[in-house]
């Protein structure tokens, strides 16, 4: 076998080994799992706390009522793994004295085509 057909099938097969390495990052969704989810205090505003791990960033977090109004939404960059969702946002040293019922929401941002998906 000459040197030359060596080449090409070593080449061949390298891109065969990129391809499907290629596919299986597309086709497996990110991840992400939220670690814990608590009520704090989080420079003088009543905030919910998520700690959270995943391998795709950015990762955007919103913070819902059941009703699907958005009360505020941030984003996490590597090698961020906590946010703050603020209960009272433009609103510091606000007492929550009810109960209530909330949402959080977090997206993993893929860019793809030069676009945000």
């Amino acid at each position: 076998m000459g040197v030359m057909k060596k080449v090409l099938i070593g080449l061949g097969i390298t891109i065969a080994v990129i391809v499907v390495i290629g596919l299986y990052q597309v086709s497996v969704p990110p991840k992400i799992e939220v670690k814990s989810v608590t009520v704090v205090d989080h420079n003088d505003y009543p905030a919910i706390k998520v700690v959270f791990e995943t391998e795709k960033y950015p990762v955007k977090f919103y913070l819902m009522t059941p009703e699907g109004e958005k009360i505020y939404s941030t984003s996490a960059s590597e090698p961020e793994k906590v946010v703050y969702l603020y209960l009272t946002p433009m609103k510091p040293y606000t007492n929550i004295v009810e109960e209530g019922k909330y949402i959080v929401r977090c997206c993993i941002l893929i860019k793809r085509f030069g676009r945000k998906r």
